[in-house]
C-alpha cells in the first residue's frame, strides 16, 4: 500500500499527494532539475498529470506576469535518443492538455518545456 501523505514543507503547497514550489531564478532546464533535486523530497521541476495541476501551474504565471515571467520549465523532457518525450521524476505522460502542435521537437531542438501563460 501507498504511504501516507504527509504534507508538504513551509513554502511549498500541496495539489493532491505532490508538493509544488515556484522559484524566480533563471536558469536553463537541466540547471533548473539539479537545482529542484537539491531540495530533496524526491524534487523534479513539475509534472502535470492533471487539470488540477494544470490550473495551479497557470495561476502560478498568472501571478509572475507582473515581473514578466509568464513561462516556467516543467519536468517534460525529450532528452532519451529515442526522443520520446517524459517527465524527469518518471511519471507516464497521461495528461497531454498542451497547445496544438505543442510540443513539437521544432528542428529537432526543443528538447525540453517551458509551460507558458499569455492572455487569449
Amino acid at each position: 500500500s501507498a504511504a501516507a501523505y504527509k504534507g508538504c514543507p513551509d513554502h511549498w503547497t500541496a495539489i493532491g499527494d505532490k508538493c509544488f514550489r515556484t522559484f524566480d531564478e533563471e536558469t536553463e532546464w537541466r540547471e533548473a532539475e539539479y537545482s529542484c533535486r537539491e531540495h530533496g523530497l524526491d524534487s523534479h521541476l513539475a509534472s502535470i498529470n492533471s487539470l488540477e495541476e494544470q490550473e495551479f501551474l497557470e495561476a502560478q504565471l498568472v501571478n509572475r506576469e507582473c515581473n514578466n515571467q509568464t513561462d516556467a520549465w516543467i519536468g517534460l523532457n525529450c532528452e532519451r535518443r529515442d526522443r520520446l518525450f517524459e517527465w524527469s521524476n518518471g511519471d507516464d505522460v497521461r495528461y497531454t492538455n498542451w497547445a496544438p502542435g505543442e510540443p513539437n521537437h521544432q528542428n529537432n531542438g526543443e528538447n525540453c518545456v517551458k509551460a507558458h501563460y499569455e492572455e487569449d
